[in-house]
């Protein structure tokens, strides 16, 4: 919803495509969409990971900074 235009050109692209031939192949089609949402699913689980660890960091060195009066 955020890009109605761009979402109008993919969608009649996809309808000048050709579908997929074999059940292989659609079946491997698949698989590589579940990938590809598994491993942004991943990043983005590592990111927010990674934001926490970074906020911890921060949190402690101020601390650090507090202590030594």
């Amino acid at each position: 919803m955020r890009n109605p235009k761009r979402r109008a050109r993919e969608a009649s692209k996809a309808l000048k495509r050709p579908a997929m031939g074999t059940k292989a192949q659609r079946a491997l089609a698949s698989q590589r969409e579940a990938m590809k949402r598994e491993s942004v699913r991943a990043r983005s689980q590592r990111r927010a990971d990674e934001a926490e660890a970074r906020f911890e960091q921060r949190k402690l060195r101020r601390k650090q900074g507090h202590r030594g009066h």
